[in-house]
């Protein structure tokens, strides 16, 4: 569920609300800003929470200390002062309360969604690694998968912020390659070698090449060069492609060979017939 649309409905926004029953119990208003700060990580509402206590803390304190000459006028009217600023604290406490209510709203719906959005890349990283456990993968694979997670997020942000539509098609295909191709470096670590010069130089450069075209049309310039770099990406295309086809031809000439010398093994050991 996305808490950020549910920030303007109004179920959400009164249970997110409840905290404010605390302002209106006397000497409580601390609770309610403490409970805010942290749960929308905001330093001052915590601040204002200790700030309420101390007043309400001194108040008590003043108002029940001992005095010798409780029957005179100015006890009385000691007395009654702090009670009348201790009513002012209270009815401030609500107030600012109110005042307070729609920032807390959107400042806890940032915090949903910043913890939303983590727990999607944890788990779209956990897919983009696969069954790989990225702790006890061999280093080439590690470092492989590592550089391809981080390209990989680059090429989908650039995708999303491409101002030159004509090259929308061009950069999914390539991701779609790409994203392939790493895939399946996370289920055969031994080839994780075979995409180094993939990964050092073709990748970055195509996501160079991107973000250099990308910052000239945020300038209002670069619209003469939108067809070269158009072509480079139909170029960059079978580039990909060729290089996931060599990873899957590498595997299948690796198994062509292994399966030769079981072959070569079992007749030697007499195991197999000549004409196997």
């Amino acid at each position: 569920m996305n808490e950020k649309t549910n920030v303007k409905d109004n179920a959400w926004r009164t249970q997110n609300s409840l905290w404010m029953v605390w302002v209106f119990i006397p000497l409580c208003n601390f609770l309610a800003f403490l409970w805010i700060g942290a749960r929308a990580k905001t330093k001052k509402w915590v601040f204002f929470a200790v700030l309420y206590f101390a007043v309400n803390t001194g108040l008590l304190m003043w108002f029940f200390r001992g005095d010798a000459n409780w029957m005179s006028l100015a006890f009385a009217l000691g007395k009654l002062g702090i009670v009348v600023l201790g009513l002012a604290v209270y009815i401030y406490g609500i107030v600012h309360a109110f005042i307070t209510r729609s920032e807390y709203l959107r400042r806890y719906a940032a915090v949903l969604d910043a913890n939303e959005s983590a727990a999607m890349q944890a788990k779209n990283r956990r897919d983009f690694f696969g069954d790989t456990d990225k702790d006890e993968a061999p280093k080439p694979q590690k470092l492989a998968l590592e550089a391809g997670y981080k390209m990989m997020r680059e090429m989908y942000d650039l995708y999303q912020s491409m101002q030159d539509t004509r090259l929308k098609d061009e950069m999914a295909e390539i991701y779609e390659t790409a994203e392939k191709i790493y895939k399946y470096i996370a289920a055969n670590p031994e080839s994780a070698g075979k995409i180094r010069k993939f990964n050092e130089y073709y990748f970055p450069e195509v996501l160079r090449m991107l973000h250099e075209y990308q910052k000239l049309l945020n300038l209002g310039e670069g619209a003469d060069i939108g067809g070269k770099v158009e072509k480079l990406l139909q170029a960059m295309i079978p580039a990909f492609k060729n290089q996931l086809e060599n990873l899957r031809s590498d595997k299948a000439l690796d198994m062509q060979t292994d399966m030769a010398v079981i072959e070569q093994m079992a007749k030697r050991d007499g195991l197999a017939d000549s004409d196997m």
